[in-house]
């Protein structure tokens, strides 16, 4: 009796647990007998106005092409990152004292942002007027700003300060190094070269969609040059390397000397006093020992102030000055076509000219790679369509529709989601065309049975789209809220790949019903007069 009542317990259990099960497949069941009554007034229509049908779905693909403008692109969206870097450049001759003194009014103002959690300043990198301070940031679900926000906020404050040009680097970019725009200006002489650069650079900081644009070229410092005199050379018996070593020790010091005690050893650094090597006059009257004893450098040559000799970029063995453009607003791809129109005011002699590299580059080359695999999947679709159904025209031809239909679907899936166009939304572009066809497969293979059984292509057409209704719903359904929750991904790679995919299937499952029968059924016609195959006539 025990036993007993312990398995009627079970069973009462189980059937509680399918209580919602049930109403939930009764409900699932309602819905799709609704959906496939009202549908069926609608495949009706189209048949009533399969022209106007056709010109109407045409029109509606051209229509979702001229949203594209409107859609960012990027090689790679910007998420929010935790970290970011703060690239200051202060003019060229600047002392690290004032370099130091910029990096602590940063770092004042630093300390009155909440999101921040700590940062590291660094100065000195590649000469005493750059700084760098890393910040690093509480995590996204602990503040209520994002990284770009704050970053907004920070280059108001220090435009305000003097002779500062300053960059951020966020992500990849932190170790890539390069801005979100970056332009090689190429050419032959190198003064031409500059000019032309300085007018580019005019141009993208009017364009007003830069924080700020940095120069590879940078107005060349004072140096002090000495020129010795062989015969002086030879009659204090010191060589030309000597001197300079000399020179140099003076100025920034000679570690070559060892302190040892108790086994450990220690660099000793003897260097001048910045009392004594203040200006020009100081430098002239150093002195270094010679067989006739401490003499000045000035009695060994001329010394002169010129012009330091600036850094020359090249690539693939040609000159280039360099241009980084670090975006406040809009995408690279956006940006880039304006800069092109706006660059077209510049003449650039023969010989010269520009080109993007960096993320526009690496862009460039993803969107021909990924193109290639698009044509490559649709081609591999077609043949292999072409193969299994014996059939040229009217079988492969309506099924493929369907993937062009789905692509108005993964462009207003961008555009009315607010997602850019990069390389994760390009992939699910190329997942979508093994995806979209099943729908249009499934509803054409059994129209294809039954016209081999002597139904009327139209009947047959309706007989498919009838029986396959609930499976091609319920699959693409599967698929869509597979990849909905990436919509709500911190990352923005993940919500443009789900924005792609919603709308491709969402366009699937619309086009396949209302576009694909009535494609079918023209080119089976046009098949059948052209090529002698035998058909049923509608």
């Amino acid at each position: 009796i025990e036993k007993k009542s312990r398995t009627g317990r079970h069973y009462r259990l189980l059937d509680a647990l399918n209580v919602p099960l049930h109403w939930m497949r009764k409900g699932i069941d309602t819905s799709m007998e609704f959906l496939k009554k009202e549908y069926k007034h609608i495949f009706e229509l189209i048949f009533r106005y399969p022209k106007t049908t056709i010109v109407t779905v045409i029109l509606v693909f051209f229509g979702s092409m001229m949203l594209v403008p409107y859609i960012e692109s990027n090689f790679t969206p910007k998420s929010d990152e935790d970290k970011f870097t703060i690239n200051m450049v202060l003019p060229q001759g600047s002392t690290i004292e004032r370099t130091l003194e910029t990096c602590k009014l940063v770092e004042e103002y630093l300390e009155k942002i909440p999101e921040k959690k700590s940062y590291l300043t660094n100065i000195g990198e590649n000469g005493v007027e750059n700084a760098k301070i890393t910040v690093d940031l509480v995590s996204l679900k602990d503040r209520k700003r994002k990284d770009v926000e704050i970053m907004d906020e920070l280059t108001r404050f220090i435009a305000a300060i003097p002779d500062v040009e300053v960059s951020y680097d966020r992500g990849i970019a932190i170790e890539a190094g390069t801005g979100d725009v970056a332009i090689d200006l190429y050419g032959v002489k190198y003064d031409a070269m500059i000019r032309l650069s300085q007018q580019m650079k005019d141009i993208m900081q009017r364009s007003g969609y830069f924080q700020s644009v940095i120069l590879s070229y940078k107005y060349p410092r004072n140096e002090i040059r000495m020129k010795p005199l062989q015969e002086k050379l030879v009659e204090y018996g010191v060589t030309a390397s000597s001197v300079g070593l000399s020179f140099r020790s003076s100025v920034y010091g000679e570690d070559s000397n060892t302190y040892k005690e108790k086994s450990e050893e220690y660099k000793v650094n003897v260097e001048l006093n910045d009392a004594y090597a203040q200006d020009f006059d100081d430098i002239k009257v150093m002195s270094m020992l010679s067989r006739k004893g401490l003499i000045p450098l000035d009695e060994l040559g001329k010394l002169t102030i010129e012009k330091a000799i600036p850094t020359i970029r090249h690539r693939d063995r040609v000159r280039v000055i360099h241009l980084d453009g670090f975006l406040g607003k809009s995408s690279l791809g956006i940006v880039t076509g304006i800069l092109d129109k706006q660059f077209k005011a510049i003449q650039f002699p023969d010989g010269y000219g520009y080109r993007y590299v960096g993320n526009s580059e690496n862009m460039n080359e993803a969107n021909q790679e990924l193109g290639k695999a698009f044509i490559f999947a649709i081609i591999l679709t077609f043949m292999l369509l072409c193969a299994l159904m014996d059939s040229l025209i009217a079988y492969p031809l309506a099924v493929m529709t369907a993937v062009f239909t789905s692509i108005a679907g993964m462009i207003s899936g961008l555009f009315f989601l607010g997602q850019s166009i990069n390389i994760a939304s390009l992939m699910g572009v190329v997942m979508l065309v093994g995806m979209v066809v099943n729908n249009a497969i499934l509803l054409l293979d059994y129209t294809l049975i039954k016209m081999k059984e002597g139904v009327p292509v139209k009947e047959a057409l309706w007989l498919g789209a009838s029986e396959k209704f609930r499976a091609i719903m319920m699959t693409s359904i599967a698929i869509i809220l597979g990849v909905l929750p990436q919509l709500w991904s911190i990352m923005d790679m993940k919500k443009s790949m789900g924005a792609v995919m919603t709308g491709g299937m969402l366009a699937s499952i619309l086009f396949t019903f209302i576009l694909v029968p009535v494609v079918f059924w023209y080119l089976e016609r046009f098949e059948a007069k052209f090529f002698k195959r035998g058909m049923n006539k509608a």
